[in-house]
Order: C-alpha cells, then sequence, then structure tokens
C-alpha cells in the first residue's frame, strides 16, 4: 500500500526487505498475513502519519507496518520517530530517507528500519534460519 509520492523507492525498500525475509506480494488484502504500507512525508509527520492510518484497514489478525518515508538529501539526517504518532496498537512504525533524485537513500536510519521490520516479521532466529521459515504474503493494495 502506498500513500503519496515515495519516488519508487518504495519498490527498492521491498527489495531489500526481500532479500531477508521470503515475501510474496498479492493484491488483496485478504490474501496476506502482513500489510506494509508506505507514506511520504510532506508537511508535518504527525499530520501525514494521522491520514495514513486513516486509509489502513484494520484486521485484527494481520501484521501492519507503517514505514514512513522521510524526504531529505542527507544521509545522515535522524528523523522524528513516527512510531510515536502511530495510536494503533496494531501497526508496527519505522522511518526510511529517500531523496527526489537519489532515491531510497544509502543511511544506517533506513538499515536500522530494515532491521527491526525483519526482527519484527520473524523473531530473533538466527539469519540461516530466516529461509526455513514459509512465505509471508504481502498487500500490494
Amino acid at each position: 500500500m502506498v500513500i503519496g509520492n515515495t519516488l519508487n523507492s518504495n519498490k527498492v525498500f521491498m527489495e531489500h526487505l526481500k532479500s531477508k525475509v521470503e515475501l510474496e506480494e498479492t493484491n488483496s488484502a485478504n490474501d496476506c498475513n502482513v500489510i506494509i504500507a508506505f507514506v511520504s512525508i510532506v508537511s508535518r509527520a504527525g499530520t501525514d502519519i494521522k491520514a495514513a492510518l486513516e486509509m489502513i484497514p484494520k484486521h485484527p489478525y494481520k501484521k501492519i507496518i507503517l514505514v514512513s518515508l522521510h524526504h531529505t538529501f542527507d544521509p545522515h539526517y535522524i528523523p522524528p520517530e513516527s512510531r510515536y504518532c502511530v495510536y494503533r496498537n496494531d501497526v508496527f512504525a519505522v522511518d526510511c530517507l529517500y531523496h527526489e533524485d537519489q532515491g531510497l537513500l544509502n543511511s544506517s536510519c533506513n538499515d536500522e528500519a530494515l532491521k527491526r521490520i525483519t526482527k519484527h516479521l520473524i523473531g530473533d532466529k538466527p539469519s540461516n534460519q530466516v529461509f526455513e521459515q514459509s512465505w509471508i504474503s504481502v498487500s500490494k493494495m
């Protein structure tokens, strides 16, 4: 699920995530185990995140991950943590950095987001056991 103009940073992020966790994208929220929503932060983070949360369907038995994409040219920028703007218990939030010309930035912020999502999806299993896990379906919506 993509909310706003991410300049295809969501696709690059998903490719990085797929290199760490086996994922299969689906076109329906009903056919998935996880909903990953990307929101481009264009005004105030809290306002954009609140609007995005209103668009993300509630599913009591599905994991929901919100990836807030902060526009910057500085790969060392420390964005405000979006998890402090999320008041839904069913949403796991992370932050990433991107730029209109460079796309998803090579940054420690983005590396940390990938690590946190991977841990959220598969737990603390050693990396050699990651691929023994069954496929996780992700909604494209």
